[in-house]
């Protein structure tokens, strides 16, 4: 019997969600949240992010990927809905799947932006374990970069709307001239999504048995992932030698780092017994 792929999908605020479970061949003890990244990141991780649902439930695993209201394929509108309703949306989705599947045993998996919102919600929602692939530490410091990027990519391009906003948009928190929010290659962050990005902080990791998942060309794990594994007796760190495929257009490969991620839960699943 092979693992099935079929779409699911629930209902928040009125607004359909949807998205693609993977189901091992026999019942999963434990299922996983996939928490995806943010923008042209979500475009750019969604191979990786479908080959890590395929394989976890190649091993064993319930797998569960749903798009955040107002991405992917779920409804509404990008502008309409900031982090806060992302939350929501995660919350609401691992109540569906323990509805669906009586597992109460769900863990997050989750990527850049992904990855430190699991981290937030985590402890609400009962999970039983974290995966977080290159969580983001601090949100000031990555609006800074997503305006950077958009500017570069404006000048590569010659693109007069992107070097335009780019050079007219701020980091959340700090001076700004006009209220409209910032254009971000076509996604529209609002003042609303911008101040809660620049609130952003991953300052420490809950009470659970978690894995921080870094990929660099050192292969070196950072000092605030350190810092932040230091303070939680749980949870481990690794590095891995890999581009940052979340900004990349190419293919690139993510099998080390997905094998990684299915070799640690394996190991929490024979902790269970």
């Amino acid at each position: 019997m092979d693992l099935t792929q079929e779409p699911v999908s629930l209902e928040i605020g009125g607004v359909p969600v949807r998205g693609i479970s993977y189901q091992p061949p026999s019942p999963a003890r434990t299922g996983l949240v996939l928490c995806d990244p943010f923008a042209e990141e979500k475009k750019s991780s969604e191979n990786t992010l479908a080959a890590l649902g395929r394989a976890l439930a190649a091993g064993g695993f319930s797998a569960w990927h749903y798009d955040y209201r107002g991405t992917g394929d779920s409804g509404g509108d990008f502008e309409q809905f900031a982090l806060e309703e992302w939350r929501d949306d995660l919350r609401a989705v691992i109540e569906q799947l323990r509805a669906l599947s009586g597992l109460e045993r769900v863990g997050l998996v989750g990527l850049r932006l992904g990855a430190t919102l699991a981290a937030e919600i985590a402890p609400v929602v009962g999970a039983c374990c974290l995966v977080l692939w290159e969580p983001l530490f601090e949100g000031r410091r990555y609006v800074r970069e997503l305006n950077q990027r958009t500017a570069i990519k404006g000048m590569l391009t010659g693109s007069p709307r992107e070097i335009a906003s780019s050079g007219e948009s701020r980091v959340a928190g700090s001076e700004r001239s006009d209220q409209e929010g910032m254009d971000l290659g076509g996604y529209l962050l609002t003042p609303a999504l911008l101040e809660q990005l620049g609130a952003l902080r991953l300052a420490a990791l809950p009470d659970l048995p978690a894995l921080i998942l870094e990929c660099n060309g050192r292969g070196q794990v950072t000092t605030r992932a350190q810092a932040l594994v230091a303070e939680a007796p749980q949870a481990q760190a690794q590095a891995l030698v890999l581009e940052p495929f979340w900004q990349r257009v190419g293919l690139v490969n993510t099998s080390p780092l997905i094998t990684a991620t299915v070799q640690w839960l394996a190991s929490l699943e024979a902790d269970y017994g």
